[in-house]
């Protein structure tokens, strides 16, 4: 993939994908904006209201149009329209209050390359945001997938990978762990919308041993990747 993307230049064929999850993913910035007040003080631990998801729908919608990215059919956007508000309505209340950070940035140096990634949330675990804390151990990462919540448990595992690397650079960032690693599939809630639904959360159980495994797996990849730079022999 690495040869295929970044050597060579080829671009995904995912155009469903890519739209949908990119789409959700600003879409949800922009409540997360609204509440904070960063872009208007007078929003301010305000709620975004359904016209106002529609208003930020439409603006991302026309920029990722700018960058050549569209929805395939109507019934796609009219999808992830309705997922935007049902998460708005359900957990908005209960749930933006606690955002401390989005796209929050974490990297490590390798010995031979540097490790970065981009956390969607970061969450504050007390449900009191009157009693907020700034114990990076107390805080919880989380990460919105646009899709419904895969059924076989090896499907799970490369998000289980994800998260693992997440919380490793989390710790290289933070000098400890995250309280809790959190995976949301937002198709979920078309068919169960309740809040913190048993099937739109998964929370991913954090251990040194796994983080281990996973942080070791990502430098025999990148050594790989590392070698065929210098070679320029690639491994199909």
């Amino acid at each position: 993939q690495y040869s295929f993307f970044n050597e060579k230049g080829f671009v995904p064929a995912h155009a469903v994908q890519l739209y949908y999850g990119t789409i959700l993913h600003e879409v949800l910035d922009r409540a997360h904006y609204h509440y904070k007040g960063f872009d208007d003080p007078k929003t301010k631990g305000k709620l975004p209201t359904k016209f106002d998801i529609e208003r930020f729908f439409n603006e991302v919608d026309s920029s990722l149009k700018a960058r050549g990215i569209r929805a395939i059919n109507q019934d796609l956007r009219k999808n992830a329209v309705n997922v935007l508000k049902l998460f708005n309505d359900i957990e908005g209340p209960s749930f933006y209050p606690r955002v401390i950070d989005t796209e929050h940035r974490v990297r490590g140096n390798r010995k031979k390359y540097l490790m970065e990634g981009v956390v969607d949330v970061l969450v504050d675990s007390n449900s009191n945001p009157n009693k907020s804390t700034k114990d990076p151990s107390k805080w919880e990462i989380w990460d919105y997938k646009g899709q419904r919540r895969p059924k076989k448990e090896e499907e799970l595992e490369i998000y289980y990978y994800q998260m693992q690397v997440y919380c490793a650079l989390y710790k290289i960032k933070n000098g400890c762990l995250p309280k809790a690693a959190k995976l949301y599939f937002l198709n979920e809630l078309l068919f169960d919308p309740t809040p913190q639904s048993k099937t739109a959360v998964l929370e991913v159980t954090i251990s040194s041993s796994e983080i281990n495994k996973a942080i070791k797996n990502f430098d025999n990849t990148a050594a790989e990747i590392i070698r065929s730079k210098e070679t320029l022999i690639w491994k199909s």
